[in-house]
């Protein structure tokens, strides 16, 4: 087996996180191995303006795309490995809670949020306006705070062990991370911390919403098996005939759903959202989009 088929298999076979990282890892390759066969032939050759997400509005308008492909961007190799291992861990942590779908959402809404809080900032403010032109943004980070955060708000007294040395809750480094984000804005690189702040948002939102029985990310699900269908191959549809309720069954019905819902509700009560299965809160998730 040849190293690309290696690679394909064990992207294949890979967890959703794995899958991030493998994507990251290749765009990341995809960008650098042009600009270095430019650089070897004395060329110039400008990429990220293709997939660079820029603080001007004119230019995100003309390259709209660049929302979503700037948070798999990263032309240093320190910056990708640094993204990595902090998306690495904390999305270890975030699966022993969530499943890998919405690991992937949050990674995206993250960017999103991230993207669109930077592009308010920079035209809100006028501290930013000098360099609005020329500035562009990269980088995982804004998507890797969102899944930190989450896995802070989720598990707020996990304890781990940083260098091998100290024992640190998450919640203690969520804050920090957050408080050297917001007070580092006036020294280098905004753009990054302001997406960071964002990324926090969504992580933070993502949490609190959930435990109400609400995903945020949940258009995003249906949006990507929108997409996924539009290449699937259609089957031929089978007409069926189902016999509509009487009355009776009808009210039978919605009776029994109304005793579940009570039911569901008051075990939320009495132990917490999370003491819900999976069943439980699918069921719970229909209920609300009917209110």
């Amino acid at each position: 087996m040849g190293i690309l088929q290696s690679i394909q298999q064990a992207f294949r076979q890979g967890n959703a996180l794995t899958k991030i990282i493998y994507v990251n890892a290749g765009v990341f390759i995809g960008i650098n191995v042009p600009v270095l066969i430019a650089y070897l032939l004395s060329r110039e050759i400008s990429l990220l303006q293709w997939v660079a997400l820029p603080a001007s509005w004119p230019e995100f308008l003309r390259h709209p795309w660049t929302l979503f492909t700037y948070m798999f961007v990263h032309t240093g190799v320190w910056h990708l490995l640094f993204n990595m291992l902090f998306l690495y861990w904390f999305g270890l942590l975030f699966l022993q809670w969530m499943n890998p779908r919405q690991l992937v959402n949050l990674y995206l809404l993250g960017g999103l949020t991230g993207g669109l809080l930077y592009l308010l900032f920079y035209h809100l403010f006028p501290v930013f306006q000098s360099s609005r032109e020329v500035t562009r943004l990269i980088g995982a980070s804004a998507s890797a705070m969102a899944i930190m955060i989450a896995t802070a708000m989720r598990a707020p007294d996990f304890t781990v062990r940083l260098f091998l040395v100290w024992e640190v809750k998450i919640k203690h480094i969520a804050l920090l991370l957050i408080l050297l984000d917001i007070f580092t804005i006036p020294q280098n690189n905004a753009g990054g911390h302001i997406s960071h702040l964002g990324g926090a948002m969504a992580g933070f939102f993502f949490i609190i919403l959930l435990k109400k029985g609400i995903d945020i990310t949940g258009w995003m699900k249906a949006a990507e098996d929108g997409i996924i269908n539009l290449f699937r191959p259609h089957r031929k549809m089978k007409v069926v005939y189902k016999r509509p309720l009487s009355d009776f069954e009808y009210n039978q019905q919605k009776t029994e759903e109304s005793k579940r819902l009570d039911r569901i509700l008051e075990k939320i009560k009495d132990k917490g959202y999370d003491s819900l299965s999976e069943e439980e809160k699918e069921f719970l998730f229909k209920q609300s989009r009917k209110m």
